[in-house]
């Protein structure tokens, strides 16, 4: 299975698939366009495109899919998603 979204300014997909322990995920590493985009635009989606590839729990929050996972730091993290309006671009 994959999952498909579009970051700070490129769009990316990536396998999705069952994690090592019962209730994990494990997202790969994401394939990417190749925009040309500001160099702060270029760092934030490194670094969500980095965080994407360690998630390993989901969960829904008030209609919201939550992410979660740890870096390579150490850092625990979550990723709010919230649906697409038809006005959203």
């Amino acid at each position: 299975d994959r999952i498909s979204g579009k970051s700070a300014c490129n769009r990316y997909s990536a396998e999705i698939g069952e994690g090592e322990s019962p209730g994990e995920i494990r997202i790969s590493q994401a394939i990417t366009t190749r925009m040309a985009c500001a160099e702060q635009l270029m760092e934030i989606e490194t670094h969500y495109l980095q965080a994407l590839a360690t998630v390993t729990g989901f969960s829904f929050h008030a209609g919201s899919l939550v992410l979660t996972g740890q870096t390579v730091d150490g850092v625990l993290f979550s990723l709010l998603f919230t649906a697409a309006t038809a006005d959203t671009p």
